[in-house]
This record gives C-alpha cells, sequence and structure tokens, in this order.
C-alpha cells in the first residue's frame, strides 16, 4: 500500500523539532515538520500580514509536495486554514486542528496595545544568559502548559530562537485576525483542550459552525499544548484520524 504523507505545522514560538517526537511515533508513513520563517532555525522574513505570507508560502509547498494529512497546532491551524480557503479551494486533504487560532484571540489583545513592549521583551530575553532567561520562559509558558511538570527544555530553547519582531507581530495579528473560512474540500477534524487558558470554547465552535461542521474531540484536562500535555493521547487520535 502507498504510504501516506504527513506534514505537521508548529505552534507560536515553537519550530519544526517540538514535532519530531510525534513524527517518531507516526511509524508507516512519510512525516515532515515544517517550521515558519523567523522560528527554530529558519530566518526570519519581515511582511506585512505575515500570517497572509505564510499561508501563500505553504500553499506554494503544498502544490509541489504530496501531501495527504495536515496537523497543524495553534498559530499553524490559522495558516493552513488561510491556505486551503484562499490559494487551494479544490485540494482535498485530512486536516487535523489541534486548538487552532481562529476569529481572533481576545486574550491576545494585550499584545496588541503593547506591541513595542512586547517586541522589546522578546529582545531582551534572547540577550540575557540562558540560566536567567530559562526561569522566565518557564514561567511564561504557563500561559499555554498547564503544568510545569510536562515543560521540557525545547521550550525554552525555540523561545530563546524566535525572531522577536516576528513573534510580536504575530501575536497582534492573531488577537484581532479577521479572517473566517467557509466549508472546504478537506476533511477537517478539531482537537479542542478543554482547559486551553489561550482560546475560548466559543471561537471553537464558531470555526466548527464555520467549517458546515466536523468531528470534534475534547480533551478536557488539558491545556492549549496537547502534544506536551497528553502526548500519547494525541498520538493515539492522530494515527487513528490519519489511518481512516
Amino acid at each position: 500500500m502507498k504510504r501516506k504523507h504527513i506534514l505537521i505545522l508548529h505552534g507560536w514560538m515553537h519550530s519544526a523539532a517540538r514535532y519530531e517526537r510525534l513524527k517518531d511515533a507516526l511509524k508507516g508513513y512519510e512525516t515532515t515538520c515544517y517550521e515558519f520563517p523567523g522560528f527554530g532555525d529558519s530566518p526570519a522574513v519581515f511582511k506585512q500580514l505575515i500570517l497572509d505570507c505564510y499561508a501563500k508560502e505553504l500553499a506554494c509547498y503544498l502544490k509541489s509536495h504530496e501531501t495527504d494529512v495536515i496537523i497543524a497546532h495553534s498559530m499553524g491551524g490559522a495558516v493552513v486554514l488561510r491556505a486551503l480557503n484562499r490559494f487551494l479551494p479544490k485540494k482535498k486533504y485530512t486536516v487535523i486542528l489541534i486548538n487552532p487560532a481562529y476569529g481572533g484571540v481576545p486574550k491576545l489583545l494585550p499584545a496588541l496595545f503593547l506591541l513595542p513592549l512586547v517586541w522589546a521583551g522578546i529582545w531582551i530575553l534572547r540577550l540575557l544568559p540562558y540560566g536567567v532567561s530559562k526561569r522566565i520562559y518557564r514561567l511564561l509558558s504557563l500561559a499555554t502548559i498547564n503544568r510545569s511538570q510536562d515543560m521540557d527544555e525545547l521550550i525554552c530553547l525555540d523561545a530563546k530562537k524566535g525572531d522577536p519582531l516576528t513573534a510580536a507581530l504575530l501575536l497582534a495579528e492573531m488577537a484581532v485576525d479577521p479572517f473566517r473560512t467557509g466549508p472546504v474540500k478537506s476533511h477537517v477534524f478539531l482537537i479542542v483542550s478543554g482547559k486551553d487558558r489561550v482560546l475560548s470554547r466559543r471561537s471553537m465552535k464558531r470555526l466548527r459552525q464555520d467549517l458546515g461542521g466536523c468531528p470534534w474531540v475534547s480533551y478536557p484536562q488539558i491545556g492549549h499544548t496537547p502534544v506536551l500535555e497528553a502526548f500519547e493521547h494525541l498520538a493515539g487520535d492522530i494515527r487513528k484520524i490519519a489511518g481512516s
């Protein structure tokens, strides 16, 4: 049988490396971890409306690379929904959205009003000795990971690599993002965390309604980052969906 090709899209302040463990767990598939410019080891590209630029570049990638399944977390979900709606309306994939940012994120509004401070803060953290910045990164990560024991070293290393301007502008964009999708050709599956401190349940219901309905899986006790907080559960669900 033909091996399915899976593409994984990371979230804000993560990198392709975050999903290498999931890639290893998806044996039997050809899996690629995609990295957005300005994060991980990918150099920043300063453009207006970064989410739109990401979506256009992702669409170009998908047109030139065989892909059957797309897994997207948080910011990655916002990007792939744009790409499918605006650039790939006739393409058909299996899309697994994990807590996707959608239709604006009110809890990120302070990042919009304090944009220069956010930019400066991320820039200063990069300059601090790693032993000092590591403690701050772990504290800030409690917004997306509910328990400190679920964190790992990569959380801090990825944050250290993130481009300050790209990261700050993206937070502001996601806070007031006006994009709304409609039904798409792809089969969309939605994984939502019950204790997500970033996204509202309301925005996920709105997304499901805009898509015309889609399967919905809830992780009641998990925060915004299931790949860390419920890895085995997430990997098992993805194997089931990808294999169906």
